[in-house]
């Protein structure tokens, strides 16, 4: 049986190797892959390379005869395999440091984190800063909004989080930072846009992205899905995702029809039910803020793909902790993130 399904993704996926599951048990995976194959869906690939399902293409066809043999063999499909092997995602950098400063998502670095999440708005005069508040009051004590002062005006601001006092960095600081960081840890990055202005940041993001060639290093999220999807039609190939505050409530079904690559929720989002979902969707979660090794090691048990929190060196253990007594069945494998 392994050899059918070796066989199988090796003719579905030519650039890369999968590994290959035990046994099947659940039918909703075979459903899913045959649609796949059918309807010209996607499939992950290496970093950089696409490859498109098309009726054209024979080779596909013959993959998904092989594959409803296996399943008519086995009989039933095992749990759906996850996208990819969980992250440490460190919230705002972490906590050890002045929030989403460079100091903040070097020391993340160090604690080996796969990325950094950090915020990102526009000064008065356009550019993309990385800080989190609409006001300034909480972080430097002054009453003034970031959208009515400079890029200058902010980075002269001594700012004091966590107990400590930092700098607020624009946005192409930190690209060119973290690609000097010893562990060349990503940038999860969170659009905070103003009513008036989302065309612009995601304008300028992109362009500051693209000038560093810093597309393999940066995954990007908002709670606006405007923003999603403005993101998401420009630059198809980025790893984009929604960002879900609070509940789901009502607008719980429409989520799994929205053009996104991930999830990013609060922790009281995350029932069973949801992750479920999620994984039947084959939509990974990475789920915020947890800073307990306990709900950690429960929320991977559930399928999270990441773990945003403000102490990521936590993260990281209880990772690979995890990593070391579950055999999950990754989709992907490479380096970096899933292209579409």
């Amino acid at each position: 049986m392994a050899l059918v399904y070796l066989l199988m993704f090796q003719i579905l996926d030519k650039y890369r190797e999968l590994p290959v599951p035990s046994e099947t048990k659940n039918i909703k995976a075979l459903k899913r892959t045959t649609e796949m194959v059918a309807g010209g869906g996607r499939v992950l690939a290496r970093r950089g390379k696409r490859f498109w399902i098309s009726r054209k293409h024979k080779k596909l066809w013959a993959g998904l005869v092989i594959l409803l043999i296996a399943v008519a063999a086995d009989g039933y499909f095992s749990e759906t395999p996850l996208v990819h092997q969980p992250w440490a995602i460190g919230h705002r950098g972490c906590l050890y440091e002045p929030e989403n400063t460079i100091a903040a998502v070097e020391r993340a670095d160090s604690f080996g984190a796969d990325y950094a999440e950090i915020d990102v708005k526009l000064s008065k005069d356009g550019i993309p800063m990385v800080i989190h508040d609409d006001s300034l009051r909480r972080l430097a004590g002054i009453s003034d909004k970031v959208e009515n002062m400079t890029a200058a005006q902010l980075e002269e601001l001594t700012i004091t989080s966590n107990g400590k006092q930092g700098k607020i960095p624009t946005f192409e600081d930190m690209i060119q930072a973290v690609q000097h960081m010893e562990n060349k840890i990503g940038l999860l990055v969170e659009f905070k846009p103003s009513a008036d202005n989302k065309k612009e940041l995601i304008s300028k993001v992109i362009e500051i992205v693209e000038k560093y060639s810093a597309q393999e290093q940066c995954i990007f999220m908002s709670i606006d899905y405007e923003s999603v999807s403005l993101l998401k039609e420009q630059r198809p190939d980025w790893w984009v995702g929604y960002c879900i505050y609070g509940s789901t409530g009502k607008f719980e079904e429409a989520v799994w029809n929205y053009r996104i690559d991930f999830l990013a929720v609060e922790e009281g989002v995350a029932s069973r039910r949801f992750m479920e979902r999620a994984r039947d969707s084959l939509i990974p979660v990475y789920i915020w803020t947890s800073n307990n090794f306990d709900d950690m090691a429960n929320y991977l048990q559930r399928g999270a793909s990441g773990i945003i929190t403000d102490m990521p060196d936590l993260a990281r253990a209880e990772i690979d902790k995890y990593l070391k007594k579950n055999k999950e069945y990754y989709m992907y494998e490479g380096e970096g993130y899933p292209v579409q």
